[in-house]
């Protein structure tokens, strides 16, 4: 394609966004090491969690194929369906469930297409599915605060009768109450 140097800069802009070819072919795993996983938690610094076929969670580390430009094209969000490659060459501790790199992100349709074309079972990745946008008690009660929706209309209310009710109950009704304030009361 022949470069335009003449003209205003809207040329130049309007170049930078052809559309790629997507490659239709499904990549699944076929290799030692890869395993299929389900983002559970964005960490930022291109790292995630990922709950693996082996009902293992792990940590994922997101390759800058996916980062930057091409972004739009691999957007990793929580729920994810994700290869994960394995590090085997990195030593673990016993207890440690590892670590991992990000190999391919799947769209929705190609998620479809492969449950019908690989044999596991896909029902351990539908907790995650379900609860994508729920908080576990864990995350919630992590520094012994709990938030809850409240609705302050009937939160008003219920103010608003309790005063009422004090008024009722009181015959001797003091002044602050009456709306005139005595300066020698004070």
């Amino acid at each position: 394609m022949v470069k335009n140097f003449g003209g205003n800069k809207q040329k130049r802009q309007a170049r930078k966004g052809f559309p790629t070819a997507r490659d239709t072919k499904l990549r699944v795993v076929e290799e030692e090491g890869e395993l299929y996983g389900c983002v559970t938690k964005m960490l930022g610094n291109g790292m995630c969690n990922v709950f693996c076929q082996d009902q293992k969670e792990r940590l994922c580390f997101i390759r800058n194929k996916f980062r930057g430009r091409s972004k739009r094209d691999n957007t990793i969000v929580m729920g994810s369906f994700i290869i994960i490659g394995l590090r085997l060459w990195e030593s673990t501790k016993e207890n440690a469930n590892g670590k991992g790199d990000l190999l391919e992100v799947y769209t929705q349709s190609q998620i479809e297409k492969l449950k019908d074309t690989v044999a596991i079972d896909w029902t351990i990745f539908n907790h995650i599915q379900n609860n994508k946008n729920v908080v576990t008690a864990k995350e919630d009660d992590e520094y012994g605060f709990k938030f809850n929706e409240v609705d302050t209309h009937t939160m008003e209310t219920n103010i608003m009768q309790e005063v009422q009710q004090a008024q009722d109950d009181d015959e001797d009704e003091p002044s602050f109450l009456s709306g005139e304030i005595n300066i020698d009361d004070i």
